[in-house]
């Protein structure tokens, strides 16, 4: 996989979900030295598909998705789905997570493609700013993230579906971008 150069990204179907996990957990295998069991599961993922929009990158003859990014729109702290589907978010605030990249196509850029499709359709919608976070256990991450034009805004507590192995402490970086 890792010399095949993605065709397309496009908005992910319900037929996606199961690929979509497999690609999600194994993109997010680097946070088994931390946390407990797998990064997600298929109802989380279809709650994900609920809630916004995923993108998805495919590459080769077979379609075989290589990358995916979230994309949600927020109301206050609760998250509300509407991308794209018909809703404007005028002056709105977005959310970008799940951004994953298959291991062996690391290092082409597809994060900065699938951060890029992400804040368009955010911006599209009419959303003003955008929003991730990600915890400190991967200092990689803010860099990348601060790269796109992303800053740190805040540190909050760890609270996840998945519970931090013994001894680990870990926190939330937020960080945000204006669309």
């Amino acid at each position: 996989m890792g010399n095949i150069t993605p065709t397309r990204v496009r908005t992910a179907t319900e037929a996606d979900l199961d690929p979509l996990v497999e690609l999600v957990n194994e993109a997010y295998r680097m946070e088994e030295a931390f946390l407990e069991g797998r990064r997600i599961d298929l109802e989380r993922m279809k709650g994900h598909f609920a809630s916004g929009t995923i993108y998805v990158a495919e590459a080769g003859p077979s379609g075989q998705l290589v990358a995916s990014v979230h994309a949600q729109v927020l109301a206050g702290e609760a998250k509300i789905d509407c991308v794209p589907r018909g809703a404007s978010a005028k002056g709105g605030t977005g959310y970008i997570g799940l951004l994953a990249v298959d291991p062996s196509c690391r290092g082409k850029g597809l994060a900065r493609r699938m951060m890029a499709v992400a804040e368009d359709g955010l911006r599209n919608i009419g959303c003003v700013r955008a929003e991730l976070s990600v915890l400190s256990m991967l200092p990689e991450l803010p860099p990348l993230y601060e790269r796109l034009g992303y800053v740190r805004t805040g540190i909050s507590a760890f609270c996840f579906h998945r519970k931090l192995k013994p001894g680990v402490e870990c926190h939330v970086i937020q960080m945000a971008k204006e669309l």
